[in-house]
């Protein structure tokens, strides 16, 4: 066997490690499919997945979803007003829309080509992953980051940058001046702000590595990058990167999946108020 091609063994754990998490995700948000899945033959979960992969590929981890809830909701019940619906819409709808769409069918489409192509090495699954990452992060990921300071700012919060000599405020008066800001400080902002859970999931040195084609790749799918902070090496085969990528999907699906829950119950309520009032007045 050549260097970096795949034999049939390896290619059977893929597949199981595949099964398994799905078996993982099914527990964490639907018991009674949970329970239905692994009463399956192997073939079954196969077809299963087949079938079922865009509504596996968008379900949340409820547990998750509750934390960002009360980050991101005691935010929006204070943000979102009649006077200011325009502006929101303005932000939200990119993120709950094209963004999310495209990088998840993308997602997708690149998870599927990989997983079910038993001929391509492990540097060729790399290569494959890398824009993945790269898409989600600056296409989804960013805009819900941006979106979450500007919450912090509406609720009167003061931002600030954190460096050598500690905290320094800033004034970030509009929207684009936040989208203009260093993700660096972005991020550092929403971590010391109590925004962890939305920080986490993200690799920044990662997504800086493959966006100024900075790594290095071994034949057998190593990737290497340096890290910022410690200026230290760092390796992930194909498997570390791929587990990189699902943490960053499952972190942006949160953010959206909160933002779209609140958003769209607000929505109904203030159309019903809507039509309440104008009843009202006709009568």
């Amino acid at each position: 066997m050549t260097e970096g091609q795949n034999d049939g063994s390896s290619i059977e754990q893929q597949i199981d490690a595949l099964l398994n998490e799905v078996a993982e995700k099914l527990r964490k948000s639907d018991q009674a499919e949970y329970k239905r899945y692994c009463e399956l033959p192997k073939e079954k979960k196969l077809e299963y997945v087949n079938e079922n992969w865009l509504k596996l590929a968008t379900s949340v981890d409820e547990g998750r979803l509750r934390e960002m809830n009360g980050l991101v909701h005691p935010l929006l019940s204070k943000t979102l007003s009649p006077q200011g619906i325009d502006e929101i819409n303005r932000h939200l709808s990119p993120i709950l829309g094209r963004k999310t769409v495209l990088t998840g069918e993308y997602h997708q489409i690149m998870t599927r080509l990989v997983v079910g192509n038993p001929d391509l090495t492990p540097k060729e699954r790399v290569h494959l992953t890398l824009p993945s990452y790269l898409m989600l992060f600056e296409g989804v990921y960013l805009a819900e980051i941006d979106f979450l300071v500007y919450l912090l700012l509406q609720n009167g919060r003061e931002y600030y940058t954190t460096g050598k000599k500690g905290k320094q405020s800033k004034t970030l008066k509009t929207y684009d001046e936040i989208e203009n800001e260093f993700t660096k400080q972005k991020l550092l902002f929403l971590d010391q702000e109590g925004f962890s859970a939305a920080v986490a999931g993200a690799d920044r040195d990662l997504r800086n590595a493959i966006a100024h084609l900075d790594y290095a790749l071994t034949n057998d799918g190593v990737l290497g990058f340096n890290r910022e902070a410690t200026e230290t090496p760092e390796s992930l085969d194909y498997e570390a990167l791929d587990m990189k990528l699902g943490q960053l999907y499952e972190t942006t699906l949160c953010i959206n999946r909160s933002i779209r829950d609140f958003y769209e119950q607000w929505m109904q309520d203030f159309v019903s108020f809507l039509s309440h009032f104008d009843g009202v007045k006709r009568s």
